[in-house]
């Protein structure tokens, strides 16, 4: 068995082979040499009674790892992207707290700028100041409006990713069954 495994299967040198009469009854072995690849969950994978060429192990087991590998970048992928969402998420939040914060402090300070303003400005340079002062406060809302827009959007976009990472992670793991 040795010499067949060493001349035929040079590829398979550095793994295990569990030969025994209980492991030929258990996986159908009914001659040598028969190759049976298990994956790490136990299942069977291949089942090859007699001499396989290597060109087609090769062939076999490259397109096994290959799937292994498109899985691990889907996974990958996934993580990636469920954790842009949790921090997209505290981002919105932050901003929707300042916004919220914005507008109890208008609230809290009689409301929005209004013709009273100027009227009751003891000059022109503190007319424009008051003026001034109110346009950065509703450039600042707008700012903060802009920007939860903004994060949402975003946040659309990774959900997007996330849901294309779950199917290309469904099929790799459809092609390994």
């Amino acid at each position: 068995i040795d010499e067949v495994r060493r001349t035929y299967y040079p590829l398979l040198a550095g793994l295990p082979i569990p030969l025994s009469e209980q492991n030929h009854r258990r996986y159908g072995v009914s001659s040598t040499p028969t190759l049976v690849l298990v994956d790490r969950a136990g299942v069977i994978r291949l089942y090859h009674p007699g001499r396989m060429p290597e060109a087609e192990l090769e062939k076999v087991t490259g397109l096994w790892q290959e799937t292994e590998a498109r899985l691990a970048r889907a996974r990958d992928a996934a993580s990636a992207a469920e954790a842009e969402i949790d921090r997209l998420g505290d981002e919105l939040a932050r901003i929707r707290r300042n916004l919220n914060d914005r507008v109890a402090a208008a609230f809290m300070s009689g409301g929005s700028f209004s013709i009273g303003s100027l009227l009751t400005s003891d000059s022109i340079e503190d007319a424009t100041d008051r003026l001034q002062y109110t346009q950065s406060v509703v450039q600042g809302d707008a700012d903060l409006a802009t920007q939860v827009a903004v994060t949402a959007e975003e946040m659309r976009r990774q959900e997007a990713r996330l849901r294309q990472a779950a199917r290309l992670e469904a099929r790799a793991v459809a092609e390994l069954e």
